[in-house]
This record gives C-alpha cells, sequence and structure tokens, in this order.
C-alpha cells in the first residue's frame, strides 16, 4: 500500500495508518503496518510506501492513511486489503433461484453463489443455451466470510429443453453448476 502526501507539509515517518473492519466497521489503529524507509525513499518524499507483515484473514479490511500538518488532519482514500487462506480445496459453487415478482414479468432471477475463493481469482459467467453471458458480478462480506455473487433475470422459456448453467472458472479448474431444470 501506499500514502500520497501531495499537497500536505508532512513526512512519511509521520504517516499513520487505520484499518476500518469489514465485519463490524470499528475503526483501528493498525500495528501490523510497518513503513519502508529505506535510502530509496528520502525522508521527505511524498509517496509513503508501507508493508503488512506476517498477514493473516484478520489483517482483512479497508486502510486509510492520516498524517496532520500541526493545523489538519488529513485521510487518503483507502485501500482495501483482503487476506484469505489457500486451499488446495474447490470452490462450492451453488445456484439459487430466487422468489419471483409481477415486476420480472416471465424473467426469473437467479444468483450463482461461489464460496470458497479469492474473488479476484475467480471468473464466472452464464451459459444460456448456446450463448454465454455475463452478468451483475460482486463480492459480497457476510459473517466472516468473502464470496463473488453473481445474478441476472432469465425468462423462464430460455432453459426449457436448453441448459442454463452458472460457470466458474478457478486455478485451471472449471466448475459447473446448471438450474434445476424448469424455473
Amino acid at each position: 500500500m501506499s500514502c500520497r502526501l501531495d499537497g500536505v507539509k508532512a513526512y512519511c515517518y509521520t504517516v499513520a495508518w487505520m484499518k476500518v473492519n469489514p465485519d463490524g466497521g470499528s475503526l483501528v489503529i493498525s500495528k501490523n503496518v510497518a513503513g519502508s524507509l529505506s535510502k530509496q525513499i528520502h525522508l521527505e518524499s511524498t509517496e509513503c510506501p508501507v508493508v503488512i507483515h506476517n498477514t493473516t484473514a484478520e489483517d482483512s479490511g479497508m486502510y486509510y492513511c492520516t498524517v496532520t500538518d500541526r493545523q489538519k488532519i488529513y485521510t487518503g482514500n483507502g485501500t482495501s486489503v483482503l487476506v484469505q487462506a489457500h486451499s488446495s480445496a474447490a470452490p462450492s459453487v451453488e445456484v439459487l433461484k430466487l422468489p419471483s415478482s409481477s415486476t420480472f414479468g416471465s424473467a426469473v432471477p437467479v444468483q450463482c453463489v461461489v464460496r470458497g475463493a479469492v474473488p479476484s481469482q475467480v471468473h464466472l459467467y452464464w451459459v444460456i443455451g448456446f450463448r454465454r453471458e455475463r452478468a451483475q458480478t460482486d463480492t459480497v462480506r457476510a459473517k466472516g466470510e468473502v464470496f463473488t455473487v453473481s445474478w441476472m433475470l432469465m425468462k423462464s422459456e430460455d432453459c426449457k429443453g436448453e441448459e442454463c448453467a452458472c460457470v466458474v472458472e478457478h486455478e485451471g479448474q472449471t466448475i459447473t453448476k446448471t438450474l434445476n431444470g424448469k424455473h
């Protein structure tokens, strides 16, 4: 991570790092963050890189650098950090049909939920018949778990006699989960 001090009269050694925990939203002063004041970085530099040592899942969160020029406190835009243990197990994939409403007409909302994989390492798409489609995909944090969710509206006639599936590619593996027949 790095903190830029553009327009602020301060030094890298005065920068403090705070972390907002993803679950509870609590703010803590980060003690695992160590500034890098090597010979390559001048003490008056406006670029202040840091490293988190010996990371664990508890180090995940949004990190903000703060610095003061004795008159004001400045806070950076933040850097999101996600630490997950490496697992050789394949991620779990679940396809859910959500309750339909008259708002969607004949379309049915469906979700594909991927657990047990770092979201940035998951490539996800939908196969409807012979069409390959992308859908809205987000990273979700809940109860200490991070997972990938993709959702779309699927017409009930799209899957009659055709394959409708969520396809997940992760570390060279392809996992396909189909919808159970009729909507």
